[in-house]
């Protein structure tokens, strides 16, 4: 199929734009240890929308932007401080959410690479869901 091509044979409903494991330095943390120290977080994303338009003519307006959407992350983890990871995932969500009309649901994981726990972990993480208007997974 070639740029411009169409098939009427499919329909293209819905699809999902994912951005995963975008490590970015921040302060985030309820110790006071984690209040001083920038630490890594890993944060991975999957917005679900339609892409009908990009998928059959090869346009970026049809789709997510996942390289701005990259950024926005990276400003909201590197320009913000929170003492619960809740609420950073939650600010994520919700900023590419009124950022981006196009997306039905977004699903943000936020992984703490190196928590402050004695015990030997690969990362600690909470993952947040937004839904619009009563959109379900």
């Amino acid at each position: 199929m070639t740029k411009g091509t169409n098939s009427s044979s499919f329909a293209i409903e819905l699809g999902v734009v994912e951005v995963r494991d975008l490590v970015v330095r921040g302060i985030h943390g309820l110790l006071p240890s984690e209040r001083l120290t920038p630490q890594d977080f890993s944060i991975s994303l999957k917005m679900r929308l339609s892409i009908q338009d990009a998928a059959l003519y090869d346009d970026i307006s049809g789709t997510i932007d996942y390289s701005l959407a990259a950024t926005i992350v990276e400003e909201i983890v590197q320009g913000m401080s929170f003492d619960l990871v809740e609420r950073l995932g939650y600010v994520i969500a919700l900023t590419l959410m009124e950022r981006f009309d196009t997306i039905l649901s977004i699903w943000v994981l936020v992984k703490k690479l190196r928590p402050p726990m004695p015990s030997d972990l690969a990362y600690v993480g909470v993952e947040v869901t937004l839904n619009r208007n009563g959109e379900s997974d």
